[in-house]
């Protein structure tokens, strides 16, 4: 066995315990494995609830949001006010969508064609404030006001303070 095998064969391993082991400072860690060797992992600062993702970003407060429901046609990001800087999303549905970024109803952004199987995203340099709530609906058509579609399929994902 040569020296990089012998390297590989601690860096490239995790391990699956059925009770996972308590760590004090300063102690290595092993990463860890589900029973099927699926890596396993926790985020410190933030949560997970099945449908929502929240990440703290940086020391300023920006967080990421992230939501997928089949089929999507509206989602609120940020139920109250605050500035948004950046909206990511991708199409996993079959057919073309049009996706609208709103202050509750008023319109933040032109909306946005995402082809099935393609991503975009939507970027407010410096920030865009917003008052109300920060929204996301998904048509199938680009008609003002926007109507909410039931049949198309998008992951959102949005960076706002």
């Amino acid at each position: 066995m040569s020296w990089v095998d012998s390297v590989f064969q601690f860096l490239a391993k995790a391990r699956h315990n059925t009770v996972l082991p308590s760590y004090a400072s300063g102690d290595q860690a092993e990463l860890q494995t589900d029973a099927n060797g699926r890596l396993l992992v926790n985020l410190a600062n933030g949560s997970f609830d099945g449908s929502r993702l929240r990440v703290q970003q940086d020391p300023t407060g920006i967080l990421w949001f992230a939501t997928q429901a089949a089929p999507l046609a509206t989602t609120v990001v940020k139920a109250s006010a605050g500035r948004v800087h950046r909206v990511a999303l991708t199409n996993d549905g079959a057919g073309a969508a049009i996706v609208w970024v709103l202050d509750g109803s008023t319109v933040l952004s032109p909306p946005v064609q995402i082809n099935p199987g393609f991503s975009a995203v939507i970027d407010f340099p410096g920030g865009r404030t917003f008052t109300t709530a920060l929204t996301v609906l998904v048509s199938d058509a680009f008609t003002a006001p926007p109507t909410a579609s039931a049949t198309e399929k998008v992951w959102v994902g949005a960076k706002y303070e």
